[in-house]
């Protein structure tokens, strides 16, 4: 399935009390903030000046991968039906979890080497304000986190990243690390 065709089908069915569709209500980002912290059970959510909506990474956190890493990640944490936020902007997809402890310092040298990175504890990310496919240099959902579904650990999402490397290591679709 193709990024555009993700996007356009994951879109949250996100109701109000009186079950009226919000998915495709337009917003301020003040509203947009108060709907993540409460129809996502996104805490911390805020609105910043210039029109941001920001998720503070205190107990959550973010894995940076390039796109086609990303791709393959989403992919294996489907079929382990861990259902994961995922977010791009440029090249890069951004995979959104619980923070359950600090990486193994061996597992973060190995994916390093494929270009994974996790976000400072207690830094922030970018949320859109909109469903629909972005415009150009603007992040997007490529899958948003839905209502019903809980967040998986970052290790889950370290798990899907070494896994997945793993696999594309000895197929010979990466380049060795210089680590091993």
């Amino acid at each position: 399935m193709d990024i555009d065709t993700r996007v356009a089908s994951n879109s949250p069915d996100l109701l109000d009390a009186s079950g009226r569709d919000l998915s495709d209500q337009s917003r301020t980002p003040e509203a947009w903030a108060q709907m993540y912290r409460a129809q996502l059970r996104v805490s911390g959510v805020h609105a910043t000046a210039p029109g941001f909506v920001i998720l503070p990474l205190h107990e959550m956190a973010a894995a940076n991968v390039p796109e086609p890493l990303g791709i393959r990640m989403l992919d294996e944490l489907i079929s382990r039906a861990a259902p994961v936020p995922v977010l791009a902007l440029a090249q890069r997809y951004t995979f959104l979890a619980m923070f359950d402890r600090f990486p193994d310092a061996g597992l973060m040298e190995r994916l390093a080497a494929h270009g994974l990175s996790v976000s400072p504890h207690r830094s922030n990310v970018i949320l859109p304000t909109c469903w629909e496919p972005p415009s150009r240099g603007s992040v997007h959902w490529i899958r948003p986190p839905r209502p019903d579904e809980l967040w998986p650990s970052l290790s889950e999402v370290l798990d899907s990243a070494n896994a997945v490397v793993g696999v594309d290591k000895r197929q010979g679709s990466y380049p060795p690390s210089e680590s091993g």
